[in-house]
């Protein structure tokens, strides 16, 4: 009774770490981690006590056992030995042997009675602790996907923003290819300004030649009238 009350007020406690850690949902995952590592640890570490009860427990009633039929022979030696000496004595080994007999029957239901218990206990301890790590792992398993919509929303923010940044960048590359168009338009302008400028004075260089060449004839006639 004792055993199974200890395991009641185990398994509600656990039960009521359960419902704590629900509440604290909304902690970081490093923490909760390391929660689920240490529910880990203390499951196994229930898991090697409750093993090791139930060893020293067959131990103790394989010594016992032992124990008792080591009497027993004894006494049945002493009962063979009394069989020689009268009829009375025999009778009373035989009762010996027979109450020694029923010892050890008691002893060995007893022994198998604890160790049925520490069994039973040690389960209930592991059911309990693997209970608790299994629902510390499913939520475990629910923030993962929050975790991975997390990093895909923080995947495509960073590749919006690399495609703003890549749109940027085309649109300086388009004013820059604008700026050097405006600036060979102008070149060309003033090419072609320049090339008027040119052909303007080929033109009045013409023209004076023209005029030089009247007034030489002018002057020819001049002095051919003179002459």
């Amino acid at each position: 009774m004792g055993s199974g009350k200890m395991a009641s007020f185990s398994f509600n406690t656990l039960q009521q770490q359960q419902q704590q850690q629900q509440q604290q949902q909304q902690q970081q995952q490093q923490t909760r981690t390391a929660a689920a590592a240490a529910e880990t640890a203390a499951a196994a570490t229930a898991a090697e006590t409750g093993e090791a009860t139930r060893t020293a427990a067959a131990a103790t009633a394989a010594e016992t056992g032992e124990a008792a039929r080591t009497a027993a022979a004894a006494t049945a030696a002493t009962a063979a030995t009394a069989a020689e000496t009268g009829e009375a004595t025999s009778t009373a080994a035989a009762t010996a042997a027979t109450a020694a007999a029923t010892g050890e029957a008691t002893r060995t239901a007893t022994a198998a009675a604890a160790t049925a218990a520490a069994a039973e206990t040690g389960d209930a301890t592991r059911t309990a602790a693997a209970t608790c790590y299994s629902s510390n792992m499913m939520q475990l398993q629910q923030d993962s996907p929050n975790q991975q919509q997390q990093q895909q929303q923080q995947q495509l923010q960073q590749q919006q923003q690399q495609q703003q940044q890549q749109q940027q960048e085309q649109q300086q590359q388009q004013q820059e290819q604008q700026q050097q168009q405006q600036q060979q338009q102008h070149q060309q302008q003033l090419q072609q300004q320049h090339q008027q400028q040119q052909q303007q004075q080929q033109q009045q260089q013409q023209q004076q030649q023209q005029q030089q060449q009247q007034q030489q004839q002018q002057q020819q006639q001049q002095q051919q009238q003179h002459n």
